[in-house]
């Protein structure tokens, strides 16, 4: 497993360390709950890579269903470097991120 950001999380540069699993698949890990981000616990938020779609056609549908966009497609870093994500709600609270990269 290869680790990133571990250098500038113990500088206090960086609130989280990041653990490559597989080529898609990243871990971001906040061992200090004193950061602030996320909810009581240790799950933060899960990533899901979508594919094949039209951002703006997605997030209609989400908004039409009922869901809560918590922030619109927008640029952001991910397991395969630069993409665009959207982060919602699932009915149960959970906070979603879904990347979508580019071709």
């Amino acid at each position: 497993l290869e680790t990133f950001g571990l250098e500038e999380y113990r500088e206090g540069e960086r609130s989280f360390v990041s653990v490559r699993v597989s080529p898609t698949f990243t871990l971001h890990l906040r061992p200090d709950p004193k950061q602030g981000f996320g909810y009581a616990g240790s799950q933060d938020h899960l990533a899901l890579v979508v594919e094949e779609v039209d951002s703006d056609n997605l997030e209609k549908r989400l908004k039409d269903a009922g869901l809560e966009i918590e922030r619109s497609f927008g640029h952001a870093l991910g397991a395969r470097g630069d993409g665009l994500a959207l982060y919602v709600r699932d009915p149960d609270g959970y906070l979603i991120e879904l990347k979508l990269y580019g071709p």
